[in-house]
C-alpha cells in the first residue's frame, strides 16, 4: 500500500455508536428503537407512503406519513415481502457460516495484523479485529475483541450450547499450539448471493442487505450499504429540497442495484472462491494473486479501482446550504 494511505477498520458496533453521535447534532432527525415493520400502502395519487409499525416496547402500533420509505431491514426484509419483490440469486446449502467472538489478541500473539484471510479447503476463515475491547474499556485497559468466520457443515447441531463448544475448539486451531481462548458468542448463519427483482417501488426503495445480499469476504456487505447510504441519501436530499425531480431518486436506487449485480457481487464471489477452492484454476489465480501482492507495485491499484467501482454513482448534493435548511 503506497506510503500514507490506511486501511479504516471500524466494527458495526463502533460505526452505529459513530453514526448515533453524528445523527443526535441534527434537529430533524429521529431514531426511534423497537419499532417493527408491519405493512405499508401507497396513496392512489402517488404522492405519499403510509406506513404500519409496531412498537415492540409498547405493545402497540402507530401509523406513519411519510413522502417516501427507505427499507433497510436485512436479508429477510419484510418491506420487500410486502411489496411482492423476489431476492434473486441464490444461498449457500453446503454450509452454515458461524461468527465467533473471541478475546484474544491476534495480532500480537499470531499473525502481526489486525486483518487476515486463512486460505484451506476445511479450515478457511477470516480473523480480524473488530476495534473494541472487552466491556468496551479503552485500548490496553482488557483484551481486544476479534471477529472469526468461518464454516461447518450443515449436518451439525444448531443448538445454541452445541454451536458455542465446537467455535471453541475451531477457533483454537487459528492460534499458535491450539491456546485455548475465551469465546464470547458464537452464532450461526447462511450466505446468500442474492439481489431483489426491483430496487423500488412506487415511493417505497430497497437499500443494504434488503436490496442485496452477499457473502462476508472482504466486508463488502456493510461497505456497499455505506455506499447505498451515500447514494441514496443525496438523491433524496436533493429532491426533499427541491433541487432535482422526483424521477432521481429511482435512478439512485436502480444506480445502487446493478452497481451490486455487475461489480460487487462479482467481487465478493472472486473473494469468497481465493480462500476456499482447491480447482487447478482457482488455486493458480490465488498463488499469483498472492505473489503479486508482494511483487506487483501495479496490483494494488487494480485492486482499488474494483473495489472503487463498487461506489458506483454519488449523486451529489449540489448546494450543502439548502440541505442545512432541513
Amino acid at each position: 500500500m503506497p506510503e500514507g494511505e490506511h486501511v479504516l477498520l471500524l466494527g458495526q458496533y463502533r460505526m452505529a455508536t459513530l453514526l448515533l453521535d453524528e445523527i443526535a447534532k441534527h434537529s430533524s432527525v429521529e431514531v426511534r428503537f423497537g419499532m417493527a415493520f408491519s405493512g405499508c400502502e401507497q396513496s392512489d395519487d402517488g404522492k405519499y407512503v403510509k406506513v404500519l409499525a409496531h412498537d415492540t416496547t409498547t405493545d402497540t402500533d402507530t401509523i406513519m406519513i411519510t413522502d417516501w420509505l427507505v427499507g433497510t431491514d436485512g436479508a429477510n426484509s419484510n418491506v420487500r415481502k410486502s411489496l411482492c419483490i423476489p431476492f434473486e440469486g441464490f444461498s449457500f446449502v453446503e454450509f452454515t457460516m458461524v461468527g465467533a467472538d473471541v478475546y484474544h489478541d491476534f495480532a500480537k500473539e499470531e499473525y502481526g495484523t489486525i486483518m487476515n484471510f486463512v486460505v484451506d479447503p476445511e479450515d478457511w476463515a477470516v480473523v480480524i479485529y473488530t476495534g473494541q475491547q472487552k466491556d468496551l474499556k479503552p485500548i490496553g485497559e482488557a483484551p481486544p475483541l476479534w471477529r472469526i468466520a468461518y464454516v461447518e457443515s450443515t449436518d451439525l447441531s444448531s443448538k445454541p450450547e452445541d454451536v458455542l463448544e465446537r467455535a471453541r475448539e475451531r477457533c483454537a486451531r487459528y492460534t499458535k499450539g491450539k491456546k485455548s481462548l475465551e469465546v464470547a458468542r458464537a452464532e450461526p448463519y447462511r450466505l446468500h448471493q442474492r439481489c431483489a427483482a426491483q430496487a423500488i417501488k412506487g415511493r417505497v426503495l430497497l437499500a443494504g442487505d434488503a436490496l442485496r445480499s452477499n457473502n462476508p469476504i472482504g466486508g463488502l456487505g456493510l461497505t456497499t450499504g455505506i455506499c447505498d447510504a451515500f447514494a441514496i441519501g443525496n438523491a433524496l436530499a436533493r429532491v426533499c429540497t427541491g433541487q432535482a425531480q422526483e424521477s432521481l431518486v429511482a435512478e439512485a436506487a436502480n444506480d445502487r442495484r446493478e452497481t451490486w449485480l455487475n461489480t460487487t457481487d462479482k467481487i465478493s464471489q472472486v473473494n469468497l472462491q481465493r480462500l476456499r477452492s482447491e480447482e487447478a484454476e482457482d488455486v493458480k489465480e490465488r498463488n499469483a494473486y498472492f505473489a503479486g501482492l508482494k511483487s506487483d507495485p501495479e496490483l494494488p491499484e487494480k485492486i482499488r479501482a474494483g473495489i472503487q467501482g463498487m461506489a458506483g454513482r454519488n449523486f451529489a448534493i449540489k448546494d450543502a446550504t439548502r440541505l442545512s435548511r432541513l
